[in-house]
């Protein structure tokens, strides 16, 4: 699989998603499509990103958590989306954390969250939205009314999501009647962290829950609740202040909801490139791919001194630039004698068109370098050099590798063109390099993670 690079110019972000997406990879394609097959909750992933830490991401170190920020979280949800996860099926869990941790009370926040952040509770609920209302929030009429030690809630909201996974449910609801006045409507509704265990518990009947079918496995339902007694400690913050707690988070909860879409963009975009490196075309014929032999050195030098003769010449004296092609054409015994690197050798009807050359990068520990990168003319416009790359990125994730750059003369469009399409992108890192003539070519670095 080609993978879109994301450049991250924090290390520790680099190192995050590194580990999110080595997380990720133990849950693959077939597992996702089981899930959705039988509309199951993914119970198994949603358990490791919970003993791992993600989902504690923003809950301070204080009470357990990582102490990270919304960028942390919005890679590790951009992550889960890009491997072909599904985070919303936990994405709740970060999102509702702002109304608690911002206007909770310290001995709620002491309650719940340690528990949510070593996984003993899970908080992926939040009821909100009403058939009637949609998103015009200040419209709800579920209500929570005052009643002795606590309130009595009762209505009909939608789309509230994993209520059947989760031991807590942030819940909205009115504890004044709606106003007449448009403009105070937003006023007299409050919010409240429910203990669902305590409401199955001891009330069952009071919660009807019933499952919504969706055009993909979202875990979302209908609510009723019908006189459902809540503890007056129920309440986050002040009465009657609930959608104002509401809006506080709905920033993060965007710019997390907006990684996701990104991440799902890197993924179509991922399957889009490897399709289009793999169709046959008109019948186009396939191609061998190899490890090159002691034996490929003459293969490799024709490759190599017919590509740069048809794609270098201009940059360089006449006189120096044929003592640079007789060199490459004759360079490539001693490389495959030395062993140190990767040569794979693409081939058409038993001719050899393209080859590349790579190995560990001497510059970014645990990345590799394609060092070269040569199609014979003979195979420009044949595939040969798009299925090449597809099978090279290939072996370098095989061989564990955490992301490949390379670098290439600035002023040829063409392959610049080639190493976009595949799925590279540029690193910003430009250099002089001197090919010998003492007269130093600026190459961009392009890289892929």
């Amino acid at each position: 699989m080609t993978d879109i690079a994301i450049h991250d110019t924090d290390t520790a972000h680099q190192r995050l998603r590194a580990e999110v997406r080595e997380l990720c990879d133990r849950f693959g394609s077939e597992y996702w499509r089981a899930r959705d097959r039988e509309r199951a909750y993914p119970e198994e992933f949603v358990r490791a990103l919970t003993e791992a830490g993600y989902l504690s991401v923003l809950i301070p170190k204080e009470y357990g958590g990582l102490g990270m920020g919304v960028t942390e979280g919005g890679i590790i949800l951009q992550e889960i989306n890009r491997s072909g996860g599904h985070s919303a099926a936990c994405h709740a869990q970060m999102y509702t954390m702002a109304a608690l941790l911002r206007h909770g009370s310290e001995e709620q926040r002491r309650r719940y969250l340690p528990d949510i952040a070593r996984g003993g509770l899970r908080l992926q609920a939040f009821s909100i939205t009403e058939p009637e209302a949609g998103s015009n929030t200040p419209e709800i009429r579920t209500t929570a009314v005052p009643d002795g030690a606590g309130y009595v809630v009762t209505g009909h909201e939608n789309w509230t999501s994993r209520i059947l996974q989760s031991d807590l449910l942030m819940l909205l609801a009115r504890t004044q009647p709606l106003p007449e006045d448009p403009a105070e409507r937003a006023e007299g509704i409050s919010l409240f962290l429910v203990d669902l265990r305590r409401i199955r518990a001891e009330q069952p009947g009071t919660l009807v829950v019933e499952p919504v079918r969706t055009m993909f496995n979202y875990a979302t339902n209908q609510v009723w609740y019908k006189g459902m007694r809540i503890p007056a400690d129920s309440l986050i913050g002040q009465e009657g202040e609930g959608f104002r707690y509401v809006i506080d988070g709905w920033n993060a909860e965007r710019i997390l909801l907006a990684s996701e879409a990104i991440g799902d963009g890197y993924w179509f975009l991922d399957r889009a490139i490897d399709y289009a490196n793999r169709r046959s075309v008109f019948m186009v014929e396939s191609f061998a791919i190899a490890d090159a032999s002691v034996g490929d050195g003459e293969v490799l030098g024709e490759i190599h001194a017919e590509s740069w003769k048809a794609a270098y010449a201009g940059f360089f004296e006449p006189a120096f630039f044929a003592e640079a092609v007789r060199h490459r054409r004759g360079k490539w015994h001693d490389v495959l004698a030395k062993g140190q690197d990767t040569i794979l050798l693409a081939a058409r009807a038993g001719r050899p068109l393209t080859f590349s050359y790579f190995g560990s990068s001497p510059t970014r520990p645990g990345w590799a370098e394609i060092f070269g990168f040569y199609n014979h003319p003979d195979g420009w416009g044949s595939g040969s050099a798009a299925a090449l790359m597809v099978a090279s990125l290939r072996r370098l994730r095989e061989d564990g590798f955490g992301g490949v750059h390379l670098w290439t003369l600035r002023d040829t469009p063409q392959s610049r063109r080639f190493y976009t399409k595949s799925g590279f992108t540029e690193s910003g890192a430009v250099r002089g390099h001197d090919f010998g003539d003492g007269h130093p070519i600026e190459q961009v670095e392009y890289e892929l993670i």
